[in-house]
């Protein structure tokens, strides 16, 4: 199968990736996900995250899915490999540097992204002395606040409100903090749910094509079905799998924007590899009733919880390295708490610096822009 050329992406000066060997597809696929950073030419320095071709391995041991769908293998060099689609790609060993991955010809790219290649990025940012925040961010004259939290508490709907109101979008779900107490953006899609469209009204006038179809084959699909399993619900036997079909109906009721998408709709032109001091950290906290509460919180505090949410979102790629070190393959156990303890002390040590913490209690689903405002009365 046929190359394409090698490519280099330096994200503000974190992290350095190259594409070496890929094939078109692939290579497609890469430069998609590392949007808004635009790809160029190899600049002869070592990259901190390489991205290459891998030959087809010959296999020792094969470990089958075991209730979590993987599928992982160790071939003769004493790699760790993992299968998606059929093909295989490379699990780099942890607190190694640089980081390598190597992906077989017509392996899909998007298939592994998120459980792989993403944490992969997060590794390699840990060992250039930044870490990747579990958080959106938008900035203010160079003043950038990051809004954090478990997944599905609003992260996302808080930043865009914060936008509306004239902050600048930064990043949306990771955002890299560097030992300098500057944040800048990691690059991933920004999720856009039709349900807080009308607390966005420039979002809502400018949405792209694309996404407007999405969201309006969502809302079909969620009027035709959820009466249906409204239905279904009754019946004891299928309660507890129509209110798991009703969850997948509201969560496929978003659309995804690439981050220049985003900044097309907002107007934006300044530089999307910017670096901002990072003013303020809010932690969304989902509550019990619909009061929006704000107040200060610890820095220890915060720490703690954005080390073992990012842990959590990365744990497809622990679950690899376990599987690895079941293989007997050295220094794979025991990754996860080493990332832990290591994001939790340097963040301990960034947040205590000058950032102020807030701990923002909201509903979700709920109005990002009553957070927006409680945050705004407390900087």
């Amino acid at each position: 199968m046929q190359s394409g050329p090698s490519a280099s992406w330096d994200l503000a000066g974190r992290l350095h990736v190259r594409s070496e060997g890929l094939d078109p597809a692939q290579q497609r696929a890469v430069t998609a996900e590392l949007d808004p950073f635009e790809p160029g030419p190899p600049n002869g320095s070592e990259p901190d995250l390489l991205l290459g071709r891998l030959a087809r391995p010959e296999l020792v041991e094969v470990q089958g899915p075991a209730k979590d769908r993987l599928t992982t293998a160790v071939d003769r060099d004493g790699r760790l490999l993992a299968r998606y689609g059929g093909h295989w790609i490379q699990v780099p060993a942890p607190r190694t540097t640089p980081v390598h991955l190597h992906l077989e010809p017509g392996l899909a790219v998007r298939s592994c992204w998120r459980e792989l290649v993403r944490p992969a990025a997060h590794q390699a940012l840990r060992a250039t002395g930044s870490v990747a925040l579990h958080g959106a961010a938008v900035d203010d004259a160079g003043e950038a606040t990051v809004i954090s939290g478990w997944s599905e508490t609003g992260k996302t709907e808080v930043a865009l409100a914060m936008v509306e109101a004239g902050a600048h979008f930064l990043s949306d779900k990771w955002t890299v903090a560097g030992v300098d107490g500057q944040v800048s953006a990691f690059p991933v899609g920004v999720g856009v749910r039709g349900w807080v469209l009308p607390a966005l009204p420039t979002l809502r006038a400018s949405l792209p094509p694309r996404a407007r179809l999405r969201l309006g084959a969502a809302r079909a699909a969620r009027v035709t079905a959820l009466p249906a399993l409204d239905r279904a619900r009754g019946v004891r036997v299928l309660a507890r799998g129509s209110g798991l079909a009703a969850h997948a109906v509201e969560l496929g009721d978003r659309a995804g924007l690439s981050p220049s998408e985003l900044r097309t709709v907002y107007g934006q032109s300044d530089d999307p590899g910017r670096r901002s001091r990072l003013s303020t950290l809010v932690v969304l906290l989902t509550g019990a009733d619909d009061r929006v509460r704000a107040e200060e919180a610890p820095p220890e505090w915060a720490a703690q919880r954005l080390a073992r949410t990012a842990a959590y979102e990365r744990r497809t790629y622990y679950d690899l390295q376990e599987r690895g070190a079941y293989a007997g393959l050295p220094g794979r156990a025991g990754a996860r708490d080493a990332a832990v303890a290591e994001e939790e002390s340097f963040l301990t040590a960034l947040l205590d610096g000058g950032v102020r913490v807030l701990r923002v209690t909201c509903p979700f689903p709920g109005d990002p822009r009553r957070v927006a405002e409680a945050v705004a009365a407390l900087r």
